[in-house]
């Protein structure tokens, strides 16, 4: 599917649409402006990212957000702001068109998300937008019409983001950066280095390219993503153990991105704090690619049943929006349709290809999730799963205490697998100097400084950026809004 198509397949209207899809259309649809919400740009804008990869085409992210709106509403009233945000919603749509698609996100802010359209060629196409505006007045009834400013940040896959996420930090980041250098300006994230808004440095940290850490990272994609499968090759899982802020997240995170630019199916579970009831984790964990491919979301719904559906929907709401088979009379306990249900689309994601598990801050999973793991992945007959763990040590003698819970909530993978122990260590100096070239680009450190930043912070990357955050605050480390010092 193409960007194009991918947009297109949410947007039919009757007679053509079925009643579900009439349904799902409302749910993205901005009851103000008409435009697309938020929420379709939560949910469809992954899949759009997604055909854009298959396709090898660029999507843009512009960023909108009207300059003195509060005042609109101060001076003339709710109902007159709401007239203008309509009026403009229209005016968006007209002019964007079939160039891509509109979007309500907040308040006073818009977005459009442009397909086939590289930064330098929605640059231009925003500029054009915004003229068009500075050239208007805008009706907000009873005979009033205003003149109104706008800014917009943008930016461009895959030239500055690698997922969606990153797509909307970033051209975030630029609409922050247009509205702090003057407002009524476009803004794109620059190609190299990193954009600041004047007075902001939040935008700098977390550094988002792994270092120090290249020749661990290689390893772990040869134990998981880069393994010999098929035949008779052995089950294999991966433990990534570290402390906090030692860089075990990133570095999963970090696969997890490789594994999906190849076109792998991946699950990304995580621990939730105060959460222990049987499955939460792996149920949140499966939802985002489901939420995010609505292909993949309806080969699978068509194999779980109405019982199964409903234990689902607060997680992936959309399946309410689906056809749906007659209920069972067969009556069957919470636990037994959620354990139905994941194995459905566990084997729903490998008929895709291969499939890679994450399961990070393991020691926070519940056990229902971990034990549903180790038998699905120790029992199945594809060797098409890959499969790692993050495992947190703890400190002061008790390195190997989570590490033992885990290998205790699943004995059969323990048992079976080739273990692989990827153990993360502090960053020694030349790594701390190349964090503060990914922020600054060229500011240097003298090595006395170096050996002092690597000793306050025990080499641990999070201290670090910390320990850095603090040295900007503080004007040891200066940015003018343009070059660092």
């Amino acid at each position: 599917m193409t960007p194009e198509e991918e947009i297109a397949s949410g947007q039919q209207t009757a007679p053509q649409a079925t009643s579900a899809e009439v349904f799902q259309r409302l749910a993205f649809t901005d009851e103000l402006t008409g435009l697309r919400n938020n929420r379709f740009l939560k949910y469809r804008a992954p899949g759009i990212i997604i055909a854009a990869r298959k396709a090898r085409t660029s999507i843009c992210l512009a960023m909108m957000d009207m300059d003195g709106f509060k005042k609109v509403n101060d001076t003339y009233g709710h109902q007159a702001g709401d007239t203008l945000l309509s009026n403009f919603g229209k005016m968006i749509s007209d002019y964007v068109a079939k160039r891509g698609i509109p979007i309500r996100y907040a308040g006073d802010e818009f977005a459009a998300l442009l397909y086939n359209m590289d930064k330098p060629n929605a640059k231009r196409f925003m500029d054009g937008f915004l003229r068009k505006v500075n050239e208007a007045k805008i009706d907000i009834g009873d005979g009033v019409s205003l003149p109104i400013k706008i800014s917009i940040g943008i930016a461009s896959y895959p030239n500055d983001a690698e997922d969606y996420e990153s797509l909307f930090k970033r051209s975030d980041e630029a609409l922050y950066t247009a509205k702090e250098s003057g407002k009524n300006m476009v803004i794109t994230y620059p190609d190299e280095g990193k954009l600041v808004a004047p007075g902001n440095i939040s935008t700098l940290f977390p550094v988002e390219q792994m270092v120090g850490f290249d020749e661990l990272f290689s390893e772990l994609k040869l134990h998981t993503i880069d393994r010999v499968v098929g035949g008779d090759a052995q089950q294999e899982v991966s433990l990534v153990i570290g402390g906090r802020g030692t860089g075990k997240t990133r570095l999963l995170q970090e696969l997890r991105k490789s594994a999906e630019n190849r076109g792998l199916a991946t699950i990304y579970a995580t621990g939730i704090p105060s959460q222990k009831s049987p499955y939460v984790s792996l149920i949140k964990a499966v939802s985002e690619p489901l939420n995010h491919d609505q292909d993949l979301l309806k080969e699978i719904a068509v194999m779980l049943s109405t019982n199964e559906r409903k234990e689902l929907a607060s997680s992936i709401p959309i399946l309410d929006t689906l056809p749906a088979p007659p209920p069972s009379d067969e009556p069957e306990d919470r636990n037994t349709l959620v354990f139905k249900a994941l194995t459905k689309i566990l084997f729903g994601l490998l008929r895709k290809g291969r499939l890679l598990i994450i399961i990070d801050d393991s020691h926070l999973v519940d056990q229902s999730s971990l034990q549903f793991i180790d038998s699905f992945v120790s029992e199945s007959s594809s060797s098409k799963i890959d499969l790692a763990f993050g495992v947190l040590t703890q400190a002061e003698g008790g390195a190997e205490s989570n590490l033992s819970s885990l290998v205790r909530a699943i004995p059969k993978l323990a048992q079976k697998s080739e273990i692989y122990r990827c153990e993360l260590k502090p960053l020694g100096e030349l790594s701390i100097a190349n964090i503060i070239y990914q922020i600054t680009g060229h500011v240097k450190i003298s090595a006395v400084s170096l050996r002092a930043l690597a000793t306050r912070s025990g080499g641990n990357p999070l201290f670090i950026e910390g320990l850095l955050k603090l040295a900007i605050e503080r004007g040891l480390i200066k940015y003018d809004g343009t070059n660092w010092k």
